[in-house]
């Protein structure tokens, strides 16, 4: 039996599917705000559903989960992907 696949932590952020609590977001007016909280949490739920709030305190986008964003990668993303890099688990 396999085991399934894990999703493992990228720094390149693409989609709004893509983005992790702790990520910075471009908005069009060349703004960043930094992502606190996402409604749905993770990326396959983001996906499954199609849609995806974006969080940064008390404001708010509303963005289908494929729509493209300029965004980098937070202190958070940053770290989990140097746990992935040593080989150690990571919960996305």
């Amino acid at each position: 039996m396999t085991a399934p696949a894990v999703e493992q932590p990228s720094l390149i952020i693409r989609t709004a599917a893509d983005l992790l609590v702790g990520d910075w977001v471009t908005r069009a007016d060349d703004s960043q705000m930094m992502v606190t909280h996402l409604n749905p949490p993770t990326r396959a739920e983001a996906l499954e559903c199609g849609r995806r709030e974006v969080w940064s305190y008390t404001s708010c986008m509303a963005l289908d989960a494929g729509d493209p964003v300029q965004a980098q990668a937070g202190e958070y993303r940053l770290a989990l992907v140097a746990q992935a890099a040593a080989g150690q688990a990571v919960a996305l």
